[in-house]
């Protein structure tokens, strides 16, 4: 008797957690009908998202608190398209159409001839200091993204970015996408990047290279680059975490276009090495 009430009790806990949210999910297209690979979808700023997969294919469970937030798809090279959730019928097929985006960029010019490499960031980590990577993870397949702050004074092509990572889970290959932002308020802002630059790469203990040299990343100003982690399911097992370094300040959300969080006292091993 006891067991069956335990059951029905869970049943109904169950059913009422579901009640309470409404699940949003279908595919993201472009205007040739194209699936677009790992779309950010959530609300901006209150930390419900989630990502797209390869296929574009994406579900979502939104509190019923929300329900009046706009639904934000962000990609880049696309516009970002926004839907009132309310306003969202919950069938499966649903597509999400976005558009493509022409953005006039001024060309930084560096003459690559007499160029030397510089590491901006921070290059060295303590065993004192470890961070986090499963939160947020359990109800949606959602990112984490980590931001490190480039003192940049003058043209400067990024060649490539180093994450300092332990307690590596054994897998074939994690997804990564890095991302550029300019500053505002001491924060990463707007994204100005205009390609979607993965990476699909095998991890290992210690210093992780991600070569991005053959995109045209070419700034002369101050700039946010962040590492978004993609993961493959919701509440897959923490895949690894990250170092750092005592002093300074780290700054990371846990979800696609949430609220961008600074602890101080401590800054995430990241560099990157560019061609000045």
């Amino acid at each position: 008797m006891k067991s069956s009430n335990l059951i029905l009790g869970l049943m109904l806990l169950a059913f009422n957690w579901s009640l309470s949210q409404k699940i949003v999910e279908g595919q993201v297209l472009s205007e040739h009908n194209e699936p677009i690979s790992y779309v950010n979808i959530g609300i901006i700023n209150e930390n419900t998202g989630t990502v797209s997969d390869i296929n574009g294919y994406f579900k979502i469970n939104i509190d019923n608190d929300k329900l009046n937030h706009l639904l934000t798809f962000s990609s880049p090279g696309f516009e970002n398209y926004q839907v009132r959730i309310n306003d969202i019928d919950e069938t499966k097929d649903r597509k999400f159409l976005l558009s493509s985006k022409t953005i006039k960029i001024p060309e930084v010019i560096i003459t690559l001839k007499n160029t030397q490499d510089v590491k901006l960031g921070t290059t060295s980590y303590s065993t004192m200091v470890a961070g986090y990577v499963r939160v947020n993870n359990d109800k949606n397949k959602d990112i984490q993204e980590f931001a490190k702050e480039l003192n940049i004074k003058k043209p400067s092509k990024i060649k490539d970015i180093h994450m300092n990572l332990f307690n590596v889970i054994e897998s074939d290959k994690r997804n990564f996408r890095v991302n550029i932002y300019d500053i505002k308020d001491g924060l990463p802002n707007n994204k100005i990047n205009t390609e979607n630059i993965i990476i699909d790469q095998k991890l290992q203990n210690g210093w992780n290279t991600f070569d991005v040299s053959s995109y045209h990343l070419v700034y002369d100003k101050p700039i946010f680059i962040s590492i978004e982690y993609i993961p493959q399911i919701p509440g897959e097992p923490e895949p690894f975490r990250y170092s750092g370094k005592l002093f300074g300040k780290s700054i990371t959300r846990n979800a696609s276009l949430g609220k961008w969080q600074t602890k101080k006292g401590l800054t995430m091993s990241i560099y990157v090495t560019v061609a000045q």
